[in-house]
């Protein structure tokens, strides 16, 4: 086990500081207060421009197609360096901005409007079916990447699936270059496709950053073997960069089914089932927290650090592995392409809940207008879930990186998907329900503990009535 001396020296030796590199999916910029406020503002102008945003997906969903073209562009963050498009046929991608440090929505908002300005100024299209924006390393680090897309050749039964994700590691008390960062990135971005199903021809464009070209070459391999072990196709990319450090991946996959996103279905009574326990960047920050301020022998919460340290190892073992089985379920109880809606047979709603956490049944509720009531939150260490979050090492400790999969539809068929996903080896709990009209999320009491950074939106269950 290292300490975090070494820890320091083996990362600083790529020029790296271990203090400003972010777990999993704490490289996010906060959607609800930084993200989603920008896009609002300027939504309207966007669209004046030619820019079309999706609806709020865990992935691009658009029609199924024999071939796939793709072509990748990267562009500093710079309204003035920009090369517009060309007009032609409209353009459709999913893209990443990299922004440092950014001072407020508004802010972002301005930034994001004159570089759209500047890249849709010879009228293009382009349509955005999927984006995220992380925090720079350095502000030359800033940019805005596209990845282009379009169905090509004959159409084919079903739907087509695209997404990126992409973060910096996932624990950095481990080697750089050990598989397990690049598993769980990988396996992070196909989490969304699996989510809806959309578990045929996958492929994978890795999407990654080194600040030296050995470790780059160990991050594609390691990329490259993962691919080859579950028979994705894996299209080699260059780095995007020598100066920070990204892994992550564009992907694509198919559906010869209809997908599970009858939000229109959804009725009061419908139950909400994980497919496992979440909560698993815990561990992870507690022991980096402890190697930085600890003696390395015991921590805060009386545990020995080689406890805290199994615990670590076991969530990134849950997380490295994909959810490919979990998709092939969701699949299965999908409608065929010409075969009506059965609330006995298939899955209403599916989604991700690894980077917001709990928060995306808040969304769920908003959308659907009805309120959302969980009654438990299953997570894989309750106790350093509650102590992470005490500490505010994390904002949200419901949260994680390539996280359970939600399945919501009627009674008996999510308790049959239960007793399914057991005989898969997971650990399903049913954890809620939809209830009547509303358009709120509630939490059982002990969410306040799990959950640093309390927005408004949440409500609690009153249990004294």
């Amino acid at each position: 086990m290292k300490n975090w001396s070494e820890v320091e020296a083996s990362i600083g030796r790529l020029k790296l500081d271990p203090h400003r590199l972010a777990c999993g999916c704490a490289v996010k910029l906060d959607l609800q207060r930084v993200v989603y406020p920008a896009l609002r503002a300027i939504r309207p102008q966007l669209q004046a421009l030619g820019l079309g945003l999706a609806g709020r997906e865990d992935a691009d969903i658009f029609p199924r197609s024999a071939e796939l073209s793709f072509r990748r562009r990267i562009y500093r963050f710079d309204a003035q360096q920009v090369v517009p498009l060309a007009p032609g046929a409209e353009r459709r991608a999913v893209t990443v901005s990299s922004v440092y440090r950014p001072q407020s929505a508004p802010e972002l908002a301005r930034r994001w409007l004159e570089f759209y300005r500047a890249l849709l100024s010879e009228g293009a299209g382009l349509q955005i079916g999927k984006g995220h924006t992380i925090e720079a390393y350095t502000p030359d680090d800033e940019f805005v990447h596209f990845d282009f897309y379009r169905p090509a050749g004959a159409a084919r039964p079903g739907w087509q699936v695209a997404n990126n994700d992409t973060i910096q590691l996932i624990d950095p008390t481990r080697e750089l270059g050990a598989p397990e960062q690049s598993e769980v990135a990988l396996s992070n971005a196909l989490n969304d496709l699996f989510s809806l199903g959309a578990v045929e021809e996958i492929q994978v464009y890795p999407f990654y950053a080194a600040p030296s070209s050995s470790l780059a070459a160990q991050i594609a391999e390691n990329m490259s073997n993962f691919c080859l072990e579950y028979g994705f196709a894996y299209h080699r990319q260059e780095p995007i960069s020598e100066n920070t450090l990204l892994i992550g991946a564009t992907v694509f996959g198919a559906s010869s089914r209809q997908l599970p996103t009858f939000y229109d279905r959804i009725d009061q009574g419908d139950l909400i089932l994980v497919h496992r326990a979440f909560g698993d960047l815990a561990p992870i920050n507690l022991l980096v927290e402890q190697l930085i301020t600890g003696d390395g022998t015991a921590n805060s919460l009386g545990q020995r650090r080689a406890e805290l340290q199994r615990a670590v190892d076991e969530r990134i073992a849950v997380m490295r592995r994909p959810n490919l089985a979990v998709g092939r379920l969701i699949q299965h109880f999908s409608p065929e392409m010409d075969e009506p809606f059965d609330e006995g047979r298939h899955i209403k709603v599916t989604t991700d809940i690894s980077g917001p956490g709990v928060d995306v049944f808040r969304e769920l509720a908003e959308r659907v207008g009805r309120d959302v009531v969980l009654e438990r939150l299953p997570l894989a260490d309750e106790e350093l879930v509650r102590r992470a979050s005490e500490n505010f090492l994390l904002p949200n400790g419901t949260a994680g990186t390539n996280g359970a999969l939600a399945l919501i539809g009627a009674s008996a068929l999510i308790e049959r998907l239960g007793a399914e996903l057991e005989a898969l080896g997971h650990w399903p709990q049913i954890i809620g329900q939809v209830a009547g009209p509303g358009g709120r999320l509630v939490l059982p009491p002990e969410a306040k503990q799990y959950i640093a950074d309390w927005p408004d939106a949440y409500r609690l269950i009153d249990k004294s009535r």
